[in-house]
């Protein structure tokens, strides 16, 4: 949680700080971002190795497609995931970056939607992260990031109405 914590903040180094033996995916994406493809790369390839679950499969062969290069098969085993599984949230968050990165700002749209109704509605995160950049001046995601805002601040509202500030002090 605090890995994921720091990548979607865009604090890639401390993310790596805090990696763990996982899955090795968010390792990898904060690898990509930080520029370092080919450790990207072989992470995804040592963590192919191990004995996956079919999700965690499926999310580590999309992005060594996106990692590659191959837009094309990152686009099908996006597809073929959100397919497969019951994907919610942060899930689709992730496919969604698949599709942005793939130039398919339909698709990346869409699984932005379904993930924000499902309950991601991280707004911060939505704004900033690099690889929704391309989605910026598309209306149907201009709309989306106005309703993440929305429960983001009704959220916020809620935590700060419970005493959650008190909490972290």
């Amino acid at each position: 949680s605090v890995t994921q914590t720091y990548f979607v903040m865009g604090s890639y180094e401390r993310c790596l700080e805090t990696y763990h033996d996982d899955l090795g995916y968010i390792g990898a994406l904060a690898l990509l971002l930080m520029g370092k493809n080919d450790d990207a790369a072989a992470l995804v390839a040592e963590r192919e190795r191990w004995r996956q679950a079919p999700l965690g499969a499926s999310f580590l062969q999309a992005l060594r497609a996106l990692i590659e290069g191959r837009r094309d098969d990152c686009v099908g085993l996006t597809d073929a995931a959100i397919e497969r599984f019951h994907l919610r949230g942060e899930e689709l968050f992730y496919m969604a970056r698949h599709y942005a990165w793939a130039e398919e700002p339909a698709r990346a749209v869409r699984a932005l939607a379904r993930s924000v109704e499902s309950g991601y509605f991280n707004f911060p995160t939505l704004e900033r992260d690099p690889w929704l950049q391309p989605l910026r001046g598309n209306r149907e995601f201009e709309a989306l990031l106005q309703q993440a805002a929305r429960r983001h601040q009704q959220a916020h509202a809620m935590f700060v109405k419970a005493g959650g500030p008190q909490l972290l002090n």
